[in-house]
């Protein structure tokens, strides 16, 4: 990902190591076309970028069962649509922006993953009013997370910077089918993600525009159906 850092110890410190580097490589292997194209210290060195995706391994065959009893479980505990985020709570995750969209949204948010701002942001929960909708479910093991895939109705990635490069996470909700709805950060998130197709993408930290494209799936399971059948699909292929 593209580096965020105050710009003079950047410029003084990492750059000429950067920039040595990269002009010794035969080749610079990004993550999507999006970033090569984008990314500033990549400019002049165009030519030799390779763009190889991230990928993820496909959940084994013999644990679908268990998964799927379990994702029916969670969802009559929720009893609401889930829109589930999977990631750290650090301040380029934009899960701030998140609380903000839920609401006046019909639908439980599910938080998955720990980090610095997690007491800050259950009380920004709680100031919004909307503490009744949001489940903070810090680290979860494997099983369980494959079963929050399965379980959701719509998955999110608010990020707000371009330390999101790619969002492999977006992979993970993708090939359980499901619909996603991410930022446009000039990086590989919206190339994963096919505003339109595999779900929506929205500029970063406009919070109207995220919780338009919420309620929009959210209030439609034909919508969340076909998008989700073209996410698997994309990430497959």
């Amino acid at each position: 990902s593209d580096v965020i850092r105050p710009s003079w110890r950047y410029r003084l410190f990492y750059r000429p190591f950067l920039r040595f580097a990269l002009s010794r490589a035969v080749r610079i292997v990004v993550s999507s076309p999006a970033l090569g194209a984008s990314a500033p210290e990549l400019q002049d060195f165009q030519a030799k970028c390779k763009v190889i995706p991230f990928g993820i391994e496909a959940q084994d065959p013999a644990d679908l069962e268990a998964t799927s009893q379990r994702a029916c479980e969670i969802r009559r505990e929720a009893n609401q649509p889930i829109v589930l985020f999977v990631g750290r709570l650090v301040p380029y995750k934009g899960v701030d922006l998140l609380l903000e969209a839920l609401r006046g949204l019909d639908a439980v948010a599910l938080i998955v993953g720990e980090g610095p701002l997690r007491a800050r942001l259950e009380d920004r929960a709680r100031e919004l009013g909307v503490a009744g909708q949001v489940r903070f479910l810090g680290a979860v093991e494997d099983g369980e997370l494959a079963a929050l895939y399965r379980a959701c109705n719509i998955f999110v990635l608010p990020s707000v910077t371009r330390q999101e490069a790619f969002g492999v996470v977006q992979l993970e909700a993708m090939v359980a089918g499901k619909p996603v709805v991410s930022t446009d950060l000039g990086t590989g998130v919206g190339w994963v993600n096919r505003n339109g197709e595999t779900g929506y993408v929205v500029p970063p930290r406009d919070v109207r525009a995220l919780r338009d494209a919420l309620a929009r799936l959210v209030g439609d399971t034909a919508l969340q159906k076909s998008m989700g059948e073209a996410a698997a699909k994309r990430i497959r292929s």
